[in-house]
């Protein structure tokens, strides 16, 4: 992404994407919650959380809340477009 380029939202699947590569959870664990299961019952422990959440903010300047970990990746996906949309 260029300095230049502005992210004005994300997609289940970037959020799945960047859990599969900072946690090493299986892509197929992270798919078969299909959005509406809390990262902690994917296996996702509070260290993958603070990864996710670094992640989240280095790409999108969104800063997770420490509760995140019993979010599911629907609640993630909308509280980043939230906060995108709040910067609009």
């Amino acid at each position: 992404m260029s300095t230049n380029e502005t992210i004005t939202s994300v997609t289940p699947t970037e959020i799945e994407n960047i859990l599969v590569t900072e946690t090493g959870v299986g892509p197929e664990t992270i798919r078969a919650g299909g959005g509406t299961t809390p990262l902690v019952d994917l296996g996702i422990d509070s260290l993958a959380v603070l990864q996710l959440q670094g992640a989240l903010a280095d790409r999108f300047g969104v800063e997770l809340p420490e509760e995140a970990g019993g979010w599911t990746v629907t609640r993630i996906v909308a509280f980043v477009n939230g906060d995108l949309a709040g910067r609009r």
